[in-house]
């Protein structure tokens, strides 16, 4: 196994294994490799895996713009999240008010997922809010419809109610999003939403 690889090429991989960014394939063979006692192997690698721990600290710490954050959150709890209960059969898909998971996607909003389009990233969801609670500035990177199943919501200086349908087209901004009372919202719309505040 030993004269497979070269010095040069025992050094990449070992840059690579430290790095946790090497191949399966090759990451069997390079611990086969290690486990045969090559002393080249064990002493590359100890040697970059020094590096890669400092790495961390070569740069300056910087700043990301505010809106970065809400979009990374957005997207990881988009991507993280467990798929939601829905129960299929002949053409038909069913979740039952008691079924699926509420989560908070901001401090006192919560959404239920009913459906998602993985291909897509269009999902159809209620949405819950607080009384009092204001939502972030976002626009649309498709069609977005909303109803109103109880309560009030306020969206760009507009007081919607129980029955009210609001659809926003691509690209357009929603913005000033509160509720008074608090609100249930059935809400299709993408999961790719930007966040702009």
């Amino acid at each position: 196994m030993k004269g497979k690889f070269s010095k040069k090429r025992i050094q990449e991989l070992a840059a690579s294994y430290a790095l946790g960014a090497i191949e399966k394939r090759e990451t069997q063979e390079f611990e086969r490799l290690s486990k045969q006692g090559a002393q080249v192997v064990e002493a590359d690698l100890q040697g970059f895996g020094q590096v890669t721990s400092m790495l961390g600290y070569g740069t300056s710490p910087i700043t990301p713009p505010p809106s970065l954050k809400g979009r990374l959150f957005n997207r990881v709890k988009g991507e993280a999240q467990p798929s939601h209960k829905l129960t299929q059969y002949s053409g038909f898909s069913i979740v039952r008010s008691n079924e699926g998971k509420w989560e908070e996607i901001s401090k006192g909003v919560s959404l239920k997922r009913l459906f998602v389009d993985e291909e897509r990233g269009y999902a159809t969801a209620l949405v819950r809010m607080l009384p009092g609670v204001a939502f972030p500035k976002h626009r649309h990177v498709e069609t977005e419809e909303c109803y109103v199943l109880e309560g009030d919501i306020k969206m760009g200086g507009q007081l919607f109610r129980e029955g009210d349908y609001v659809r926003a087209e691509e690209g357009s901004i929603h913005e000033g999003i509160y509720s008074e009372q608090g609100c249930t919202l059935l809400i299709l719309s993408s999961q790719r939403n930007e966040i702009l505040e």
